[in-house]
């Protein structure tokens, strides 16, 4: 398979812009009609007309789902597919926000066990996590066909569903639900999951779950030179658009590197106290204390260096 490296990011939230909760969702048709909530309130006009696009759309197609949930698998509707990452970003974002305005929670725990896309299932998950817990476990009660209830359901696809996408938000539902404790009691179990050569995910000892990419990889980097708020210094010319290959497969961690995590990993920890606040992302990282933790990772995983 050739050499095998860590790589920890901090992912940009595309979902926490907020609750629909406590925000007015402002919107027009582009024919000028104005947008009506079910109680027949207007809607106001947004005023960044890609933002208004966006909305019109998400809301064009919830509507169009009302009532629309598939039968079974292998008869699922294609404009399930908002949901998925295949489509715009901000416009998955904005449905998976809108969805618990405009859908009952039982349109989407229907679609959720009739869904065969990873990827759209990975979205009904985060849009259910907008809804009330008890609305959306009665919901789901005649749904199911087996005889325990959709938490218990959830931590078994959280334990067992291979796709890194559906276990990661899995993972964020039952975090959302306060479920924190039952998936910790999994940890043991889950830690002894084999690194998966060809993709997927795994939990080593010492951080949060490792999605891996097999190589090789090709893909492109940088941005276009017409992208709104490009930076064009001179110092960052590498943010030219291009393409870079990978020889070899690489494992991302799926969430910030926690003050623990970082602590923890260290070869001499002992020495000094655990940090404040554990669970807070580590940041002011230099290059080379980041390149140390990531080796000295890789050395408490048995990874040999390359």
């Amino acid at each position: 398979m050739g050499s095998f490296g860590f790589w920890w990011f901090r992912p940009t939230d595309a979902f926490r812009r907020g609750t629909l909760e406590s925000q007015r969702i402002e919107v027009t048709q582009t024919d000028g009609v104005p947008v009506t909530s079910d109680a027949g309130e207007v809607i106001k006009e947004k005023h960044d007309p890609a933002e208004g696009r966006i909305a019109n759309e998400s809301t064009a197609s919830l509507n169009a789902l009302k009532g629309n949930a598939s039968d079974g698998p292998g008869t699922v509707s294609p404009s399930w597919q908002i949901f998925s990452a295949n489509v715009e970003p901000d416009l998955r974002a904005d449905a998976i926000y809108r969805a618990c305005q405009l859908l009952p929670s039982e349109v989407l725990v229907r679609q959720l066990f009739a869904e065969n896309d990873a990827s759209t299932k990975a979205g009904l998950l985060l849009a259910l996590s907008h809804y009330d817990r008890v609305e959306v476990n009665t919901a789901a009660q005649g749904i199911i066909d087996t005889n325990t209830d959709l938490p218990e359901t959830l931590l078994h696809w959280y334990a067992n569903d291979s796709n890194p996408e559906v276990h990661s938000c899995v993972q964020y539902l039952l975090r959302k639900w306060g479920m924190e404790e039952r998936m910790h009691e999994l940890r043991p179990l889950l830690e002894q999951k084999l690194l998966p050569l060809d993709g997927g995910w795994y939990l080593p000892m010492h951080v949060s779950e490792m999605i891996v990419l097999p190589g090789p990889q090709e893909a492109m980097v940088g941005s276009p030179a017409d992208e709104p708020g490009r930076n064009t210094s001179e110092l960052l010319r590498n943010e030219d658009l291009r393409s870079v290959s990978l020889s070899y497969s690489v494992a991302i961690c799926s969430t910030e590197v926690t003050r623990y995590q970082f602590w923890r990993v260290g070869e001499s920890f002992w020495k000094s106290s655990a940090p404040e606040d554990p669970q807070r992302p580590i940041n002011s990282v230099g290059w080379f204390h980041a390149a140390e933790f990531c080796n000295r990772l890789s050395e408490l995983e048995g990874i040999p260096e390359s």
